[in-house]
């Protein structure tokens, strides 16, 4: 079940920042929502590199999205 949202979060958020414009926003946001299925499982699994890797999407994605929803709607 972890590894079908991440494979669904993951893909849409990729398809949409591609797109580009508004679409570019949402897909930062489904992107996003993907980390903590990452973070789960690459806890629990042990990959400590991948872990380390998965934290740093985590604040590249969340840094996307505020920023592309400043650019969006307004500082």
């Amino acid at each position: 079940m972890i590894q079908a949202a991440i494979l669904v979060f993951g893909a849409i958020g990729a398809g949409l920042i591609a797109r580009g414009g508004r679409a570019e926003l949402l897909g930062f946001v489904v992107a996003f929502l993907a980390q903590p299925f990452w973070l789960v499982e690459t806890f629990a699994a042990g990959q400590w590199g991948m872990h380390l890797l998965a934290c740093w999407y985590t604040c590249a994605w969340g840094w996307g999205a505020w920023t592309r929803w400043e650019d969006a709607y307004g500082r």
